[in-house]
């Protein structure tokens, strides 16, 4: 069992934080997209063209928690094809070592349930930013009318008095 099958609410509160954190590091890369397409493009390629990608603790976050859960995997496929494949040295065959490795590893119950919690805790964690972001516009929004609310309140009184 992987370690991604027990995500807990402070788990999906921690990864909200990295996520928020993230975020906010890329925040002029995403703003200067033009439309939604083009962010998600910068999202999608943000790999290969930030330097400060594996810095990132949000991604240092997710490559210890893969790591967690695949590496076992790795290391029994790779052994097995070592093995398999003993009379040649493994820096000959390293690519394709890796290649096969890889696919039987995204082919394990562990990878797949790995992908459908992690897909499941980082929308739960992106949701809980947007419901808190929401409450946070909310917020504000009912304190500039209030605050309005007030100002033509203290407004009309002076109008009122200067009146009488």
């Amino acid at each position: 069992m992987s370690h991604f099958s027990t995500m807990s609410s402070e788990d999906e509160e921690q990864l909200a934080s990295l996520l928020k954190q993230f975020l906010r590091s890329i925040d002029e890369r995403l703003s200067g997209a033009p439309t939604p397409q083009s962010a998600e493009e910068v999202l999608l390629h943000l790999e290969e063209t930030d330097k400060n990608f594996h810095n990132y603790e949000f991604v240092q976050h997710l490559r210890q928690r893969v790591e967690t859960s695949l590496g076992c995997v790795v290391d029994k496929e790779l052994g097995k094809l070592s093995r398999e494949d003993g009379q040649h040295t493994v820096d000959s065959c390293h690519d394709a070592l890796i290649h096969t490795a890889t696919g039987r590893s995204q082919a394990s119950a562990q990878y797949q349930e790995m992908t459908q919690t992690l897909r499941a805790t980082v929308t739960a964690a992106a949701e809980r930013l947007l419901s808190s972001f929401d409450d946070d516009q909310l917020r504000k929004e009912e304190e500039m009318q209030h605050g309005r609310y007030a100002d033509d309140c203290s407004d009309s009184g002076d109008s009122f008095n200067q009146v009488i």
